[in-house]
């Protein structure tokens, strides 16, 4: 507590006022005058580790009323918002808040904000940017706007809590963030609050590097531990490391890195995420015990990783089997697949997944009710078992409750659940063995959706087969196909990505094309309209790999970044938001 008296005031009137911090988050008065709360893109512990609270009755911050001090530890994120204060009983009126970030002792940020107290407990949040580091407001503009959120001077009466009196918002999720031109490598953009920010990001550097404003840095060798306070015993870690894969499930996503690690957003009941845990993440997670990843595979709700050696391990609901550890428990990390090893190539599906092992054969592995292990049988495999009659494949693919595999030969075999045509044999029977697809002899690369099948031929043209209630066969009409017909309009294809009931493809230029259903913008036209032949993905260029899940699509650029655009209820488009986009957003936090 402060002294008793405090600009005349009794110890009656300021009786909670003083008791701010750890001591007032307790409280002692059940019902708070006003709460504050902190976000910034500073990182605790590393940049700050201490936050001051300065209280000033009116608009003259001279003599404050109290002051209070918060460690920052460095296990806290100050992204997602932490409580500073708690005072209680403050008179109704005009108050000032000055919040102060320090490390060691040294000031580092600032932000001043006026608040008007009613005789109604309320909260505010304070947000603080790195990028108003060494801005001095007002500016030759607004008078008014005496403080700074994002590199810009605004007024000090500006909060997530008052947005009519801030400016017109800068984002809604980071991936409408740039960062800006000081920034670290390893830094990824963030929108707090409306305000662009930019956040050291870990994940940007090698395995056992750190994130700084000098850039990426890692402990030499027999340093001992890193002093965060200090640049001794660190050293440079070079550059950061680059994505290699991506791969959409059913409401998430995962990326593979060239280092063998992974990273994994969106829902994740069950799992799948491969996090250890349970939680939905907007933004990329690390999966565990997983170092060694070549392929990457997202199935409806499992995820299975191939190593360098051909060895699988996969995570995430397991219910019919589809993890192939020889059980029906879930997964929250990373576990071997069973009496299986060299193989080239994977694919999960629904509730089951497959592999193509050396020699071209297929194994499968989960739910079997409608054939879709190819084993002759409808009973669940928890553990992987050959697909029969099938030899020398190159790929395999799976869709909900059927595979396809298209061999070296260029011809495309199918089995399981065909009611729609997914099979492409001219027939609507279910299939228990694989039966090859009508009329396609010259297939390069092929992808399987909920209920419907694509293949991209030798000539850079696709087709497609199945259902088309939405168009997503591409072929003008949304008339459901039994063989493959040709997708109007589409020429130098290198790629065709199938989901739920949409479909893209990517050229090799690097232009992406997509078609069907586009209820939440996975069409990625701009637009919500249903597309029965393909439509350009708008402020798209240089795709080099493409992906679909179920209600959402992305696309790796280059080496360095990703885009997604579509269904974002649980987080799957990483950027930040739970907010469905018409059009491609930057994943943040990768590689």
């Amino acid at each position: 507590m402060l002294a008793a008296v405090v600009n005349g005031r009794s110890s009656r009137e300021w009786r909670c006022v003083a008791t701010l911090v750890a001591t007032l988050v307790a409280g002692c008065a059940p019902e708070p005058a006003l709460v504050v709360d902190l976000r910034t893109d500073f990182r605790a512990g590393l940049e700050v580790d201490e936050a001051r609270v300065d209280v000033f009755e009116g608009t003259d911050a001279e003599t404050p009323g109290s002051t209070g001090r918060r460690p920052l530890g460095a296990d806290e994120d100050l992204e997602s918002g932490v409580r500073l204060a708690q005072l209680d009983a403050l008179p109704a009126g005009t108050w000032t808040l000055v919040v102060t970030l320090a490390l060691d002792g040294r000031p580092v940020a600032e932000r001043r904000v006026l608040v008007s107290l009613s005789n109604a407990s309320q909260v505010v949040t304070v947000v603080i940017t790195r990028s108003c580091v060494g801005v001095v407001c007002p500016t030759d503009g607004d008078p008014a706007a005496t403080t700074c959120i994002g590199g810009r001077c605004v007024d000090p009466r500006c909060t997530p809590e008052t947005p009519e009196r801030c400016p017109t918002p800068d984002c809604v999720g980071a991936a409408d963030c740039a960062l800006p031109p000081d920034s670290p490598p390893c830094a990824t953009p963030v929108c707090l609050e409306g305000f662009c920010g930019a956040t050291l990001d870990d994940a940007r550097c090698a395995t056992g590097a750190m994130c700084t404003s000098d850039g990426c840095v890692g402990a030499a060798p027999d340093a001992g531990p890193v002093d965060a306070g200090s640049d001794g015993g660190r050293a440079d870690a070079g550059p950061p490391v680059a994505l290699s894969g991506i791969t959409a499930g059913g409401d998430y996503t995962c990326a593979l890195r060239d280092d063998g690690e992974a990273r994994c957003w969106g829902r994740n009941a069950t799992g799948r995420l491969g996090t250890g845990a349970t939680e939905d993440s907007l933004v990329p997670a690390a999966v565990v015990d997983l170092a060694d990843g070549r392929e990457l595979r997202a199935g409806f709700s499992q995820t299975c990783a191939r190593s360098a050696g051909g060895a699988v391990r996969c995570w995430g609901f397991n219910g019919s089997g589809q993890v192939g550890d020889g059980t029906t428990t879930d997964r929250l990390a990373p576990v071997a697949v069973g009496g299986l090893s060299g193989v080239t190539t994977l694919a999960a599906g629904r509730n089951h997944t497959c592999a193509v092992v050396g020699g071209g054969e297929v194994w499968c592995w989960g739910r079997n009710a409608e054939g879709e292990l190819g084993d002759g049988t409808t009973s669940d495999r928890l553990s992987p078992v050959r697909v029969s009659r099938l030899s020398n494949a190159t790929q395999v693919t799976a869709g909900s409750g059927f595979s396809c595999a298209r061999l070296d030969s260029g011809a495309v075999h199918c089995w399981g659940r065909n009611g729609d045509g997914q099979l492409g044999d001219g027939a609507t029977l279910e299939r228990r063995t694989p039966v090859p697809v009508s009329g396609l002899a010259d297939a390069v690369a092929l992808d399987a959706g909920g209920n419907h099948t694509c293949a991209v031929r030798s000539g850079g043209t696709v087709v497609c087969w199945g259902l088309n209630t939405n168009g997503q066969l591409g072929d003008g009409s949304t008339t459901t196909r039994l063989t493959p017909v040709a997708v109007m309009g589409l020429s130098d294809v290198v790629e065709v990505a199938a989901g739920q009931n949409h479909t893209c493809a990517r050229t090799a230029s690097g232009e992406v094309r997509c078609w069907g259903l586009n209820a939440q913008g996975q069409v990625g036209d701009g637009t919500r309209i249903e597309r029965t032949s393909p439509v350009e993905v708008r402020g798209l260029d240089g795709a080099s790999e493409l992906t679909a899940g179920a209600s959402h699509t992305c696309a790796r650029v280059g080496t360095a970044e990703a885009r997604c655009w579509g269904a974002n209820d649980f987080g799957a488009l990483g950027d930040g938001s739970a907010t469905d986009r018409t059009e491609p957003v930057r994943v943040v936090g990768l590689p």
